[in-house]
């Protein structure tokens, strides 16, 4: 099987679980992602595995996720990994440059990265690596940056948690950004590592200030997704 076929696969099972564990996820922003075809470097709120199971399941277009979570390297699931086309962050400095080259080809070839940003990241005092590793890669392609807002899933899942908690997940997918194009967003601020900081910050707080729902949303239970998310 292809890898879009391995990702559609996987995003029925993470849907699957999701709901068998009685997990409800409101998103909104949906029309935002599903107009964006090309290249795109995706940026997340939070690095739980969580995260990464409701951005397959729910996100409308595929992606190749970048880890750094260990659970990934088990034998049952390192197959998985390979499947989905899964890039795992270099341990050594020495490894960055064959990272980056792949990457870039992801991008270049059509697809989509997905970064996950520690869900501290607004109240830490040092930069999040995922960010300036996004604003690299959007400068040497010009592709499209998509902040994505999540919340409830450190709560579902905390660490050392081996079951999840019975919480609900909502995520707010924002309006794709393409920073070269966009003249007036580029002038805004040169440092685009900033800049998508600070873009997915108030994505963030525009999230946890609607707590009943999601502005423009969806609900997994309610409202199935339309058809254009099989794509």
């Amino acid at each position: 099987m292809e890898f879009i076929d391995h990702f559609r696969r996987a995003r029925r099972s993470f849907r699957g679980l999701l709901a068998a564990f009685d997990l409800t996820v409101r998103f909104g922003g949906y029309a935002h992602a599903a107009a964006e075809s090309g290249p795109a470097v995706i940026l997340i709120h939070g690095s739980e595995l969580i995260a990464q199971a409701l951005l397959t399941a729910y996100y409308p277009r595929p992606f190749q996720a970048v880890v750094s979570l260990s659970i990934w390297k088990k034998p049952i699931l390192r197959a998985l990994a390979s499947r989905l086309g899964f890039l795992n962050l270099p341990r050594r400095n020495g490894g960055w440059l064959s990272w980056i080259r792949a990457a870039l080809n992801v991008l270049q070839s059509g697809g989509r990265i997905a970064l996950f940003v520690p869900s501290d990241f607004a109240s830490s005092n040092k930069p999040a690596a995922e960010f300036g590793i996004a604003a690299m890669l959007c400068r040497l392609t010009g592709c499209a940056f998509v902040p994505v807002a999540t919340d409830g899933c450190d709560r579902v899942l905390p660490p050392g948690c081996f079951l999840p908690r019975v919480r609900p997940l909502r995520m707010l997918i924002g309006k794709p950004i393409k920073p070269r194009v966009e003249t007036a967003v580029s002038n805004r601020n040169r440092d685009w590592a900033t800049m998508f900081r600070t873009d997915l910050s108030i994505l963030q707080q525009r999230l946890l200030a609607c707590p009943e729902g999601v502005p423009g949303e969806h609900c997994s239970i309610v409202q199935p997704l339309p058809k254009a998310s099989q794509e």
